[in-house]
């Protein structure tokens, strides 16, 4: 399944934090949430996130441990497609020179040098 929905702001914090950590269960979650949640309202959270193919969980005794379905990294990759297409009409080039023009997404020197090796990466193969 293709987690193609965006996120809320709370559900983006809980994925940030099943990221960060691996599994947890829902109390370790409320706590590491800003706030005051109920745990009813991290309960229902954590269902959305499941319906909508984030999380996973396994039985441990009477406790549910969650855990991101996908890894990290295929999730950016999947998102970062998903914006391109949206905002960018599949443009990369656009998409790029959007982050580099914008003054609160700075490069640093080491950034910069990343970026020209990839591109002679990417000019190399054929």
């Amino acid at each position: 399944m293709r987690t193609k929905e965006y996120l809320s702001k709370r559900e983006q914090q809980i994925m940030e934090m099943v990221y960060r950590n691996g599994r947890m269960t829902a109390v370790e979650i409320q706590d590491g949430l800003s706030g005051n949640l109920a745990n009813s309202s991290v309960r229902t959270l954590l269902t959305i996130l499941e319906r909508k193919g984030w999380l996973r969980h396994d039985e441990a005794g009477a406790k549910y441990v969650y855990y991101a379905a996908k890894e990290r990294e295929d999730e950016a990759k999947s998102a970062l497609h998903g914006l391109l297409q949206t905002f960018y009409n599949g443009s990369l080039g656009s998409l790029v020179a959007t982050l580099v023009s914008d003054r609160e997404t700075r490069l640093t020197p080491e950034e910069i040098e990343e970026i020209k090796e990839l591109i002679a990466k990417s000019e190399a193969q054929p």
